[in-house]
């Protein structure tokens, strides 16, 4: 089977979808399938085997359909996978191109799949609310131009259910490959970052971290020694150069992210959630897959977005809200709890291998590209 995947960005560039898209290309090339990756124009870093990039959108408008049917109707393939976020297609989050592009992809008989990595935003003020009402017109359009629709948790299912019936619910896979990494290793990575400190705590991604530092000040304000690690691309504007007992890695390849997370203790993903519940931690994130490949227990956010795969008290604790006190709190009871710790580590790696391994993943997509006539 020959699959085209549509990203607008891929390694090396720092996109979390791109790396999404690079990740999935190489489980479908691992599985024997030839695939095609279709980005905008950037540096090309060299493609495993099985996997072809082709860098060749300037802007994704009306301009981008002639090269990418062209090169669609050169490859032939079974499938084109379309992978979606509205932020990643136009700057301000409304691609509105984007259902035409599309529409011309279908026309040529391909079949089409979009994954999508988010539907549309949930903002106050009336600004939000026309930002919000158009990405959904565009949702909309996506899905009524798809064979297949794929998102990530039932939230998103519900929110495009009126506009599809066809919607594979598949969770996001690790951005890092799982393994464990040799205690002598581990320790002595620790031991340089957190000089004499007996508790690290972990995040990754682009977060709140605002909101963990605020709480890991009120924790050790209140004596309990633990650091910060912050791992992956941080705003300058948003690091602290005067707290010692926080580390900012920076930009990570894959194989030194995973060594980092299991120099910690606890995860913590200081999800937003708005005042009226809305957002929360869940299975949409690669860098809560991330946390569990590494072996993690871990802290999320209680919301609405919260999925069945998380089982509070088994695989993961969530914070009733994203207050610093709150989440304080929740994070010096585990720290000061080894043996719940473990309990939580210990599902996660369960949740991990039976939902978001990569080879799951691939069964997962594989159930409906293999049946092209009545996917």
């Amino acid at each position: 089977m020959t699959i085209v995947l549509i990203s607008n960005r891929v390694p090396p560039a720092v996109d979390g979808v791109g790396d999404y898209t690079l990740r999935l290309a190489r489980a479908f090339a691992s599985a024997g399938h030839a695939v095609h990756i279709i980005c905008k124009v950037q540096e090309v870093a060299s493609a495993p085997e099985g996997i072809t990039v082709h860098p060749i959108v300037q802007i994704w408008d009306r301009s981008a359909a002639r090269p990418l049917i062209r090169l669609i109707m050169a490859i032939q393939p079974d499938w084109v996978g379309l992978q979606y976020v509205p932020n990643a297609f136009q700057k301000g989050g409304l691609p509105l191109a984007l259902p035409g592009l599309l529409r011309q992809i279908s026309q040529t008989g391909v079949p089409v799949w979009v994954t999508f990595h988010e539907v549309h935003v949930r903002l106050h003020g009336w600004s939000g609310r026309l930002v919000g009402g158009l990405q959904r017109r565009v949702a909309r359009a996506l899905c009524h131009l798809a064979k297949v629709c794929v998102t990530s948790i039932g939230f998103y299912q519900q929110l495009l259910a009126p506009y599809h019936a066809n919607i594979h619910l598949i969770p996001i896979g690790s951005n890092i490959e799982p393994g464990a990494v040799a205690a002598p290793q581990r320790e002595a990575l620790r031991q340089r970052l957190f000089p004499g400190l007996p508790y690290v705590v972990s995040t990754f991604g682009i977060r709140r971290h605002k909101n963990l530092l605020a709480a890991l000040q009120r924790a050790r304000a209140a004596g309990l020694r633990a650091g910060l690690l912050v791992c992956g691309h941080v705003a300058e504007k948003d690091i602290r150069h005067d707290l010692p007992w926080v580390h900012y890695t920076g930009y990570l390849p894959a194989e030194a992210v995973c060594m980092h997370l299991q120099c910690s203790d606890l995860f913590v993903l200081p999800d937003f959630v708005g005042l009226n519940g809305e957002g929360g931690t869940c299975t949409k994130s690669g860098s809560l897959a991330a946390a569990y490949a590494a072996g993690l227990p871990v802290v999320g956010m209680r919301g609405d977005m919260n999925n069945h795969l998380l089982r509070p008290g088994q695989n993961i604790a969530l914070c009733a809200n994203d207050q610093p006190e709150t989440v304080a709190r929740i994070i010096s009871d585990l720290l000061r709890d080894a043996g719940q710790r473990q309990n939580l580590a210990t599902g996660g790696k369960r949740l991990f291998s039976e939902h978001l391994s990569w080879p799951r993943l691939t069964e997962a997509y594989l159930s409906f590209l293999q049946k092209r006539g009545d996917a």
